[in-house]
């Protein structure tokens, strides 16, 4: 590698672990948010349908 890529590269190698970990951090968030909400319907409908 010529010496201008690998300074090209050097903030990239940076950043890719913060990137990874903001991605990784959104898609917990997401799971979390999708099984909230997953789990808040099915113990409303659970619950509708014990007081049918």
């Amino acid at each position: 590698m010529t010496p201008v890529v690998e300074a090209g590269l050097m903030p990239l190698g940076r950043v890719a672990p913060v990137a990874g970990s903001l991605v990784k951090a959104l898609i917990r968030t997401a799971i979390v948010d999708v099984w909230e909400r997953s789990r808040a319907s099915l113990f409303f409908n659970t619950s509708l349908y014990l007081h049918v």
